[in-house]
């Protein structure tokens, strides 16, 4: 069921898991090739989103939707599950280069964390002053 028919008024995600961070594609089969599309605006694929790593993509969202609050609005709820730090860890080539820099990080897995983790430290942040 769709979290539109549970009470919330807009959705934007995915609806299943281990889903790529850029192609949004669950990578699920038995041989890990990818086995379709999930990721969603409300009830509808969200294709326009194909290519963009979901961090970012969450992110933008909830500073548009705090960002478009005007005086006298009625409080308001947002539920905002990031898909980092869950596997597969993913993250742009930026955020591996500072991970790399930042820390003495040698392990391929803990690296990728480490770059998933700077990406939301970075979109949570982005949030948090849009709030204030």
């Amino acid at each position: 069921v769709l979290p539109t028919s549970r009470g919330f008024d807009t959705f934007l995600g995915y609806l299943s898991g281990a889903e790529d961070y850029f192609n949004h594609t669950i990578a699920t089969s038995m041989k890990g090739h990818a086995v379709g599309y999930d990721f969603s605006r409300g009830s509808e694929p969200a294709w326009e989103f194909s290519g963009k790593y979901s961090t970012k993509v969450f992110t933008d969202r909830v500073v548009h939707l705090v960002n478009d609050v005007q005086p006298g609005d009625p409080p308001f709820f947002i539920y905002a599950a990031y898909q980092a730090t869950h596997w597969p860890l993913q993250a742009p080539q930026s955020y591996f280069d500072r991970a790399s820099l930042e820390g003495n990080i040698t392990d391929p897995d803990r690296l990728a964390f480490a770059a998933a983790l700077l990406a939301l430290d970075d979109g949570v942040g982005r949030v948090t002053e849009a709030v204030q």
